[in-house]
C-alpha cells in the first residue's frame, strides 16, 4: 500500500491508503448517487483521474447530471478527460467478450498515462452486476488480479454491488476479495474492513504524526541556528573585528605606554570574546550538565537570566541533584525550563518568577509560575502553532510526561510533569548513571 492517505468522499469511511480495493452493496439508485458523487468530487478536487463504469439502475446520461450538479466545473472535467463515464460493456468487454489479461493490461496503461500526465493517480468505479453465474469464477479471477495489480499503485478502486442480484455465496466471495466491504442498513452505513487495512491505516497515521513532529524539530533547529548565526555576527564578529582594528592600532604606536594602554583595551575585548563565545556554546549544549547536573546547571542559567533581563528569580529545586535523573530527563527538563524564561522574557512583562521542582518515588513536577500579563490558556492548549510551547510539550512527551498551562489577567503557570516508575526512569542513587 501507499503511504498516503487519500479522502474518499464516504463519510463513513473517510481517508484509505493509495492501493485500497473495496466494495460497496446498494439496493437502488439513490444508493449509489449517495456514495460515488462524493466519491468522484473528491477525486478531482484531489487531481486524480476518475474512470465511472456505469450499469442499469444508472446510465451514462444520469451519471453526467448528478455529477453536473454537484461539480461546477464537471463540463470542463468531462471535456478534458478528468473524469470518463462509460458504460460497463466499453470498459469490461471487448466484442461482447471479457478478459482477465486485457482488462488489467487496460488498467495499468490508465495509471501509467495518468501519472505521465500529471494527475496525482487514479480513482475508479465499476458497477459489478453485469457477471452471469457462468462467468463470475473469471470475474472473480480478475478481482484477484486487480488486487495485486493496485496493492503498491497510486490507485483507489471501489466496485458496487446490487444487493437483490447476487446470492448470499456470492456475497460472502465479493467480501473476500476486496479489503473491505460497506453497505447502507436501516437508514446506516456499516463497514467491515479487514485487520491488514486496518494496521496500514495505523501506521501510515503514525508515520504522518511522525513526519509531522521531524518537520518541528527541524524547524526548531533551523531558529535556533538563525539565532546563533546573528548573534555570532552581532557580538562575537564586532568583537573580533574590535580586537582586528586593535591589532593594527598597536602595530603603529609609538610609544611604550600608549602600548600598553592599547594592549590593555585588546585583553578586555579578548576576555569578552571568550565569554561570549563561551555563552553560545552553553546555549548549545550546557556542559554544566555533565559535570554536575541539572540542579547546578538551572543554578547558573538562573544567575545568569537575572542579570540579562533584570527579572526577580525564586528558585527551589528538590530532586534535581547530579545523580538521581538520567541525562535524556536532565537535558528535557533543562530547556523546557529555558523555553519557560524566554517566553517570560519575550511576552509577559513580568517582574518576579518562581521555580519549584518536587520529587517523589514516581513522578517528577517542576512549576514556573510568573506575575506577567498572561494570556488565552485555551487557545494555547490547542495551539499546535506557537513553536516554543509546541517544542516544550514535545519534549515532555518524549519522556513520557505532560505541559500544562494555566493564566488569568495576571500571572501564568506552566507545570511539567514527567512520570518516574512507568518510564523506567526511576532515580538512580549512582552519581552520574544513566
Amino acid at each position: 500500500m501507499g503511504t498516503e492517505l487519500r479522502d474518499t468522499g464516504i463519510s463513513a469511511v473517510g481517508a484509505l491508503p493509495w492501493g485500497t480495493h473495496f466494495c460497496h452493496f446498494y439496493e437502488t439508485k439513490e444508493d449509489l448517487l449517495d456514495i460515488l458523487i462524493p466519491y468522484f468530487k473528491v477525486g478531482l478536487e484531489g487531481n486524480e483521474l476518475c474512470i465511472w463504469a456505469v450499469l442499469d439502475p444508472l446510465n451514462e446520461e444520469e451519471a453526467t447530471n448528478a455529477l453536473r450538479r454537484a461539480v461546477s466545473d464537471a463540463d470542463q472535467r468531462l471535456a478534458a478527460g478528468d473524469i470518463q463515464v462509460v458504460p460497463y460493456s466499453q470498459w469490461y468487454l471487448k466484442d461482447s467478450t471479457f478478459s482477465v489479461q486485457r482488462l488489467i493490461s487496460t488498467l495499468r496503461a490508465k495509471l501509467t498515462q495518468a501519472l505521465a500526465r500529471g494527475y496525482a493517480g487514479i480513482r475508479i468505479n465499476g458497477n459489478e452486476a453485469w457477471p452471469t453465474k457462468t462467468e463470475w469464477k473469471e470475474f472473480s479471477q480478475y478481482e484477484q488480479e486487480l488486487d495485486r495489480l493496485i496493492s503498491h499503485e497510486r490507485a483507489l478502486v471501489l466496485c458496487s454491488y446490487p444487493l437483490d442480484a447476487i446470492s448470499a455465496a456470492r456475497t460472502f466471495d465479493v467480501a473476500r476479495i476486496h479489503q473491505f466491504a460497506i453497505a447502507r442498513r436501516r437508514g446506516h452505513w456499516e463497514l467491515v474492513e479487514t485487520p491488514e487495512l486496518r494496521q496500514a491505516k495505523e501506521e501510515i497515521e503514525r508515520e504522518a504524526t511522525r513526519r509531522l513532529l521531524l518537520e518541528r524539530v527541524l524547524s526548531a533547529q533551523e531558529e535556533e541556528r538563525r539565532r546563533i548565526a546573528r548573534e555570532l555576527h552581532d557580538e562575537a564578529g564586532q568583537l573580533l573585528t574590535s580586537l582586528l582594528v586593535g591589532l593594527r592600532s598597536l602595530e603603529d604606536s609609538r610609544n611604550i605606554a600608549d602600548a600598553k594602554a592599547k594592549g590593555h583595551r585588546l585583553r578586555e575585548i579578548t576576555a569578552q570574546a571568550i565569554d561570549e563565545v563561551g555563552r553560545l556554546a552553553r546555549g548549545l549544549h550546557p556542559t554544566v550538565l555533565d559535570d554536575h547536573g541539572l540542579g547546578v546547571a538551572l543554578s547558573r542559567y538562573v544567575a545568569e537570566y537575572i542579570k540579562t533581563h533584570n527579572i526577580s528569580v525564586d528558585l527551589k529545586l528538590n530532586g534535581l541533584d547530579s545523580g538521581n535523573l538520567p541525562s535524556a530527563v536532565q537535558i528535557g527538563l533543562y530547556r523546557i525550563v529555558q523555553e519557560a524564561l524566554t517566553n517570560v522574557a519575550r511576552h509577559s512583562g513580568a517582574k518576579k518568577v518562581s521555580i519549584k521542582s518536587a520529587c517523589s518515588a514516581t513522578a517528577l513536577e517542576v512549576a514556573i509560575v510568573d506575575d506577567g500579563c498572561g494570556f488565552d490558556a485555551k487557545a494555547v492548549a490547542v495551539s499546535s502553532h506557537r513553536l516554543g510551547i509546541q517544542s516544550m510539550r514535545e519534549r515532555a512527551a518524549m519522556l513520557g510526561g505532560t505541559v500544562s498551562f494555566a493564566s488569568q489577567r495576571r500571572g501564568t503557570k506552566v507545570l511539567v510533569r514527567v512520570p518516574l516508575a512507568s518510564q523506567d526512569l526511576q532515580p538512580r542513587m549512582e552519581r552520574g548513571s544513566t
